[in-house]
């Protein structure tokens, strides 16, 4: 009795192996290609805004000797702002927030955000100084 052994059948594996790497070499290469083609983009979508003082360098430099009557610095809101007086308010950079920007003189025009601290609105003079103005 002699029986003859059949031949496995063939082995998909090297088929299926080389399939497979085919593949995931065609998706690495579209996330490559999309990452190339996206990355000039990123900087239109990403953008960051300082709200606070920090950082901000265009200071109001008061006259010496200091105006009897202070003359207006810039124009807001259609009306003339002029400091209230000299006498300097020391606040934290990070306490104040921006309020608004006049493009004629660069000044930026802040509020303070805690409710205890002096009210008002203030130009800065330097890190952490701040003058009082109000409309004339």
């Amino acid at each position: 009795m002699s029986e003859t052994v059949e031949a496995p059948p063939p082995l998909l594996a090297p088929r299926a192996a080389a399939w497979f790497g085919a593949l995931l070499l065609a998706v690495v290469t579209v996330v490559v290609a999309f990452t190339i083609l996206d990355h000039p983009k990123a900087a239109t979508l990403e953008s960051f805004s300082q709200t606070s003082a920090v950082g901000d360098v265009e200071f109001y430099v008061p006259p010496d000797p200091p105006l009897a009557v202070p003359e207006p610095v810039l124009t807001w809101q259609g009306r003339a702002w002029a400091p209230a007086n000299y006498d300097k308010a020391k606040i934290d950079d990070p306490e104040m927030q921006r309020v608004a920007i006049d493009e004629a003189s660069g000044l930026t025009i802040y509020q303070p955000l805690a409710k205890g601290a002096a009210g008002g609105h203030f130009i800065k003079i330097a890190i952490g100084e701040y003058l009082r103005i109000e409309p004339r």
